[in-house]
């Protein structure tokens, strides 16, 4: 887990998706606090580039979408299967405000709702956005889903493969077995179906 050091500037924190951006550890910043910022619809992306070019540390994850493109040429219709990046939570982004920087977001015009300081619990959150990052590094080989609710179940850790570390719970219902990563302050879910064959699973205490 990152450390919960002060730092002595101010830097944005860009998506792992965006190849020209550098990818510094997500921190605690002294006398800011990491949030949700619930967004315009189709806004995630015009407050992140808002935000950055203020130097508010923000993190917006991406995920990888197939779809099919259409193109006309002359009297023919040609389809091409695409991939584009979209945001991992529709509407939502994160940021690493300071009192005053809740203005800023204001006045965007691209902001709904900024999370309360005192509903967000600030180690587990940046643990929280944490395994986000990772997640959004695994979805670049692999499919993951995200679910708007949490997921009951036991809880058990992944012990090898690209899933080390990582606590989740499992559906032994269905085949492959699906695994389910619950993010208890966004009370939304990351699943993704993994080989039990290449894992090895621990039942957390």
């Amino acid at each position: 887990m990152p450390g919960f050091l002060p730092l002595p500037t101010v830097a944005p924190i860009f998506s792992y998706m965006d190849s020209a951006a550098p990818d510094p550890p997500l921190f605690a910043h002294d006398g800011r606090f990491w949030l949700p910022i619930y967004t315009q619809p189709l806004h995630e992306r015009r407050l992140f580039n808002y935000l950055t070019e203020r130097a508010i540390p923000s993190y917006l994850p991406l995920l990888k979408h197939a779809g099919y493109k259409t193109v006309r040429r002359g009297d023919r219709v040609y389809r091409y299967l695409t991939e584009t990046l979209r945001p991992m939570f529709k509407g939502y982004l994160f940021a690493c405000l300071a009192q005053a920087d809740k203005d800023t977001v204001w006045k965007s015009k691209s902001a709904i709702r900024i999370f309360r300081e005192g509903t967000v619990d600030q180690r587990q959150f940046l643990e929280e956005l944490t395994l986000i990052r990772r997640c959004e590094v695994i979805a670049l080989e692999q499919k993951v889903e995200i679910l708007p609710n949490l997921v009951p179940g036991t809880r058990v850790m992944i012990a090898s493969g690209p899933w080390e570390g990582i606590y989740g719970v499992i559906d032994r219902r269905q085949k492959p077995l699906v695994f389910t990563v619950n993010l208890e302050i966004m009370q939304q879910a990351i699943s993704a179906e993994i080989d039990i064959t290449q894992v090895k699973l621990i039942e957390a205490m």
